[in-house]
């Protein structure tokens, strides 16, 4: 058996390929892309965890409980599909942060109404959140996140 060569902090696009070239050699196309990846994706979040703020700073989004968050539209999925998604969130957690705008101090979704109204059906007490700036998606300015209104 080989002796392991110690890896060296940090990305190295030499590194890498061999990396690559090793999981073609012993597991085909599929184990270079997995292998080379994985050791690309280890070498990064070692830079994030040296780098200023480390990995919890990346790793943690804010949060805040679901019903400070006022929704923009009401539910467009069918009983089976919601039914599904709360099924994953109850599994997974939310995986993606809700995403939403600020206006006169009230948080305004803007992405994620249904995995907010799957939140609030389960009984969450907090949801992951992203702050985002106008214009996000089909919402261009305020007017549009107050339709209901």
């Amino acid at each position: 058996m080989p002796a392991r060569r110690r890896q060296k902090a940090g990305f190295s696009l030499k590194s890498f390929l061999t990396d690559v070239a090793v999981g073609a050699v012993t597991n085909g196309l599929a184990g270079a892309c997995f292998y080379g990846t994985g050791k690309a994706v280890s070498a990064l979040t070692d830079g994030i965890r040296k780098s200023e703020g480390g990995l919890g700073a990346f790793e943690t989004a804010s949060k805040t409980n679901p019903f400070d968050l006022q929704p923009t539209h009401s539910q467009t999925l069918s009983k089976n599909k919601m039914n599904a998604l709360m099924d994953d969130i109850k599994m997974n957690g939310i995986q993606e942060p809700i995403k939403y705008v600020e206006y006169n101090g009230r948080m305004y979704v803007v992405d994620g109404h249904h995995r907010l109204l799957a939140a609030k059906k389960l009984g969450l007490t907090e949801v992951p959140i992203e702050k985002v700036d106008l214009p996000y998606a089909g919402y261009n300015t305020i007017d549009d996140l107050l339709w209901f209104e």
